[in-house]
């Protein structure tokens, strides 16, 4: 399946994001105790809002999503509205395959230096191609050797291989639509857009 590339248009004026979590939990009908069992499917869902989109923005962007065919299509995206905050250098890559767990481990920082903030996001690929994207949720100082133990969020799906490119400037991720219904677009006089649209990540 062909993953395809978002639209190059204006950027929405409203975005929102939420991490929705896979669980099974069982209550004892003894004693209302509470067992929860994560499982490894959590994943991002985006919600963007475009108030006014000029025609040419509201057509590239509708014949995207027809494109699409509701579910059955694939594309790139990235929070663009989180840029990273932490002001160490380097070019980081995965130190090590095969990882897994809500630790990273990471390496080409520049030595003692700040690598990501509480907040920060990262991809990499897998090693079928596909985007893994994630939220760093504490601050991580590289070492002087430039190692840095990064805590993220969800947990690692599918390890990346040693030596992968971290992606830190432009992180990004495979979304598909919520639903097979395609975002309505409104459309008002002189041919101005308008539309909401929700995306989940895709994994595979």
């Amino acid at each position: 399946m062909t993953v395809l590339t978002f639209p190059t248009i204006r950027r929405p004026a409203e975005a929102s994001e939420r991490l929705i979590g896979l669980t099974q939990t069982h209550e004892s009908p003894f004693d209302g105790t509470m067992q929860t069992l994560e499982l490894p499917g959590a994943r991002w869902e985006f919600t963007l809002t475009w108030p006014t989109l000029s025609p040419d923005d509201r057509r590239e962007l509708a014949a995207f999503l027809a494109r699409l065919r509701g579910r059955a299509g694939r594309f790139t995206y990235g929070p663009f509205w989180s840029p990273r905050r932490a002001t160490g250098g380097g070019s980081p890559v995965i130190n090590g395959a095969g990882q897994s767990g809500t630790t990273l481990s990471t390496s080409g920082w520049a030595a003692n230096a700040q690598a990501m903030r509480a907040g920060d996001w990262l991809s990499y690929a897998d090693p079928a191609g596909r985007q893994r994207l994630h939220q760093v949720v504490a601050d991580a100082t590289a070492n002087a050797s430039g190692i840095a133990a990064l805590v993220i969020s969800p947990p690692i799906r599918r390890a990346g291989a040693n030596g992968a490119v971290v992606e830190i400037a432009a992180p990004i991720g495979t979304f598909m639509l919520v639903d097979d219904n395609a975002p309505a677009m409104n459309i008002r006089a002189p041919s101005l857009g308008q539309v909401t649209m929700t995306m989940r990540e895709a994994l595979a």
